[in-house]
């Protein structure tokens, strides 16, 4: 099929919804052409007088797993995510995100932009740019601590992982679990917001945070960094949401990403995880086995080569 004919974002109206849908899967990788699709998508949607909120969903076994890796390192085609996210906070009509599956990285991210998320009770959810080396580039430094607080922001962007449906809940992350079909549930809950003033992430205040719980935080992350500079940076970022505007946080985060981008361990993490993808896609490796090992010789007399 052309492109025409399958395009990257689907719209659905019903009745006074609009139903915007990533239809890019396996992953809804948020590339360049399907910004662009989402941008008109969702200015077709603010500017009809019919439309009273939006739900943002996606075709698929989920619903993001975020940014294109294939673009970083190159320059960015507008709409560049960070001003994608940021039109979409802006739109004077609420926002659902509705997440099935997994939202990652910047696929969470789009989510944090809009004005509520409602998670399928299976669903995964986080920021695990630090495995790259990096850390999260449009807005989940500054997004995300607004609505768990400091300290648990701290503690999932540093290390990377994942959580569920039920602590994305409970840390303030997700509105609502759907009971039932996500898509009636994002629905009713958009339509429901339509009446309500709406709820900016960025324009929420930051939860106080004692000082020295913050320190600690932060020297736990540096030690479990091993040197690996990103959770440390990326941590230290998110810090900055206790003090900083959100505008100013927002370039701060723009800057370290950047900074990252551009590292010698990023550039290796990354290239290990697409050779690793790449690995496993090869025709070339069908029906091979691997040689048979029979000499290992090991390097180092200290504590760990003789332990080996």
């Amino acid at each position: 099929m052309t492109q025409a004919q399958n395009p990257p974002v689907r719209v659905e109206t019903l009745g006074k919804i609009a139903l915007v849908v990533l239809a890019s899967p396996p992953v809804n990788a948020l590339g360049h052409v399907l910004r662009v699709a989402m941008q008109t998508a969702i200015n077709t949607a603010i500017a009809n007088p019919a439309i009273t909120a939006i739900v943002l969903a996606a075709d698929g076994a989920i619903f993001s797993a975020g940014a294109d890796i294939g673009e970083f390192g190159k320059t960015g085609l507008p709409p560049i995510l960070p001003d994608l996210l940021a039109m979409l906070e802006a739109s004077p009509k609420p926002i659902v995100a509705a997440i099935q599956g997994a939202a990652l990285g910047g696929g969470l991210e789009l989510a944090l932009a809009c004005h509520a998320r409602i998670l399928s009770s299976d669903a995964r959810i986080g920021l695990p740019e630090v495995k790259l080396g990096l850390l999260p580039g449009a807005g989940g430094t500054q997004r995300l601590p607004r609505l768990t607080g400091l300290l648990p922001a701290i503690e999932i962007i540093a290390s990377g992982r994942t959580i569920t449906a039920d602590e994305a809940l409970g840390l303030g992350i997700a509105d609502e679990i759907a009971q039932g079909d996500l898509r009636q549930a994002a629905l009713a809950l958009a339509l429901k917001l339509s009446a309500m003033p709406l709820r900016r992430t960025a324009a929420l205040p930051m939860a106080p945070v004692n000082q020295a719980d913050l320190t600690a935080a932060l020297a736990q992350v540096r030690k479990r960094a091993r040197g690996q500079h990103s959770p440390v940076c990326a941590a230290e970022t998110v810090a900055l949401a206790a003090h900083l505007p959100f505008a100013e946080g927002m370039a701060r985060e723009r800057a370290n990403f950047i900074e990252l981008l551009a590292s010698p361990q990023s550039k290796a993490l990354r290239y290990a995880f697409q050779a690793e993808r790449e690995a496993q896609r090869s025709p070339q490796l069908v029906g091979i086995l691997p040689r048979p090992i029979k000499t290992v010789g090991v390097i180092g007399g200290g504590t760990m080569g003789a332990g080996i």
